[in-house]
């Protein structure tokens, strides 16, 4: 249960990482010299940096809403089969 829990609150955090670095808002200037990678790089420090509490606020909310959601309907059917 802590393993599976875990491994959905990361996903989550990520999913709502992405969501945050794709809303836009933020204008970074580039160096004509900037490569690729550090442009990714440089992407995604920030995203993961924008706006922590908010996502770790969002995700404990929707991390702990699926496995309730699951704990319930795994209950429910121990329930049925007696």
């Amino acid at each position: 249960m802590f393993k599976r829990g875990l491994l959905l609150f990361v996903g989550v955090y990520l999913l709502v990482t992405i969501c945050v670095m794709f809303t836009g808002g933020v204008v970074i200037d580039w160096v004509p010299e900037a490569t690729l990678f550090q442009k990714i790089q440089q992407y995604t420090m920030l995203g993961l940096a924008q706006y922590p509490v908010m996502k770790l606020v969002i995700t404990v909310l929707i991390t702990g809403s699926i496995l309730l959601y699951v704990e319930m309907r795994k209950n429910k059917r121990g329930k049925e089969d007696l």
